[in-house]
């Protein structure tokens, strides 16, 4: 959708251009444009600033409308880093685990790490331990059956 401008071989032309193409398809609904639109605010890629209200509106828009769990995971990175004003660490886990839920190994880390170090939850080693085992099992899942004879 955006070509050169998400690979790093454009330049600002690019990822302007991108942007506009991301608006377009995010106003019609995609929930794909809507976190890409969603990033480029957040990080201020081929938007004149950053802006971090609008970002927080795309990503939310994907992961309520389009169930996005890139962009759950997005909004409790923005939550946990005080870019939401209104949020805490609570919200942050809140959508880590929505995104967990979904199956991104990213958000399953991301709860692990609440629990292990009682980030908007109590500590719980033990809970910890269940989120990062489910990113090993899903990262080895794939290999299991390829060495067998």
């Amino acid at each position: 959708m955006g070509g050169n401008a998400q690979d790093g071989h454009g330049g600002d032309a690019d990822a302007t251009g991108a942007v506009r193409q991301f608006t377009t398809a995010a106003e019609r609904g995609d929930g794909e444009a809507q976190n890409a639109l969603g990033e480029a605010l957040r990080t201020g890629s081929g938007v004149a600033a950053r802006d971090s209200e609008a970002a927080e509106h795309w990503f939310r828009t994907a992961a309520d409308d389009s169930q996005h769990e890139v962009a759950m995971n997005n909004l409790g990175l923005m939550c946990q880093a005080g870019e939401i004003p209104e949020a805490d660490s609570a919200e942050a886990v809140a959508w880590f685990r929505k995104a967990a839920e979904h199956g991104l190994s990213a958000a399953e880390v991301n709860v692990a790490r609440c629990y292990e170090h009682g980030l908007g939850v109590d500590a719980d080693h033990n809970e910890a331990a269940y989120w990062y085992e489910q990113v090993s099992t899903r990262a080895l899942s794939p290999l299991r059956g390829k060495n067998s004879l």
